[in-house]
């Protein structure tokens, strides 16, 4: 299966299915009201610089999709929403482009997005194992990137039927695209949180920003369960559709 027929795929279920199956954690806090803050309201901003833009609050749109003709239209959108908003916008995995040339269209949002950041993103397992930094530069620069995620989806790929479940030597990987691709990267996981261990891991290995994406949002084990159909897949999908390290535990 072509990697733009999965991604169709990824988008249609993610459309017409119920697909954030865990309650989010924050629901379970409450912030303490201060009945004296002794301040002046008009004073607070929630505006910062981030990666030489500046921004107006904490918040990116962070990695969706890419590489279908659906594709391009939620991409656009989603990048005149973050511009509107002065929010940074990161890309859906830009492995098909390496793959595809045709596929360049759906991730082309810079000029939509000339007032934010932007970033790349790859999947952690195939960066320098599937190809090379050059490779991974030139759609990069291609995107106008400020920076690029590497992506942790290791449930997910298990899952998936077309998955790649060797991860061994992928923090050697990591540290060996960081050490040369020439921009900041930032490692993300998908959904299932990243915890002290392993944060700590990426920190020893050079990595300076990683985004938690902890249980709570989107399951991909069961987003993957639906592409499965009947069998094992399916059943392993569904079982561990509430598998992950909450955001909340993560932060």
């Amino acid at each position: 299966m072509s990697i733009q027929k999965r991604k169709k795929d990824h988008i249609e279920i993610c459309l017409d299915d119920s697909v954030e199956v865990s309650a989010s954690c924050f629901d379970s806090y409450r912030f303490v009201h201060n009945a004296l803050p002794e301040l002046n309201f008009a004073d607070i901003s929630t505006e910062m610089s981030f990666f030489g833009y500046d921004i107006l609050g904490p918040l990116m749109i962070s990695s969706m999709t890419g590489g279908s003709s659906d594709a391009k239209k939620i991409n656009q959108n989603l990048a005149r929403a973050a511009s509107k908003m002065k929010i940074p916008f990161a890309l859906g995995s830009q492995r098909v482009m390496i793959e595809d040339r045709e596929s360049w269209k759906t991730f082309d949002v810079r000029l939509l997005t000339e007032n934010i950041p932007v970033f790349g993103n790859f999947g952690a397992v195939n960066v320098i194992r599937d190809f090379s930094v050059e490779q991974a530069r030139e759609v990069l620069d291609f995107v106008g990137a400020d920076g690029v995620f590497l992506h942790l989806n290791s449930m997910q790929e298990i899952i998936q039927k077309e998955g790649d479940v060797d991860f061994s030597g992928v923090l050697g990987q990591i540290s060996e695209f960081a050490a040369n691709i020439g921009m900041p990267v930032i490692v993300k996981e998908v959904g299932f949180g990243i915890s002290t261990d392993v944060a700590q891991r990426l920190s020893e290995s050079g990595i300076e920003w990683v985004d938690v994406s902890g249980r709570g949002g989107t399951s991909w084990s069961y987003v993957e369960a639906q592409r499965a159909g009947d069998g094992n897949l399916k059943s392993l999908g569904e079982l561990f559709a509430d598998w992950g390290n909450d955001t909340c535990e993560c932060l």
